[in-house]
């Protein structure tokens, strides 16, 4: 599963990442605000991913 969880996890994290900072940059914000807004949610992206990752690692391992 980890074989298609990468590819797939990637682009979907590249996906959510890029629709966020189009979101945000619609808005009348500052170019500032909008890029820590950015940072901050590609960072609690990223945790999910790992934490998908390594979920998927431990339920191998669990399995045999």
């Amino acid at each position: 599963m980890t074989d298609i969880l990468g590819p797939i996890g990637i682009l979907l994290l590249i996906s959510l990442i890029w629709s966020h900072a189009t979101r945000s940059s619609q808005e009348e914000k500052s170019q500032r605000d909008t890029w820590e807004e950015t940072k901050k949610w590609a960072a609690t992206y990223f945790y999910l991913y790992a934490f998908m990752v390594s979920l998927d690692l431990v339920i191998q391992w669990w399995a045999g």
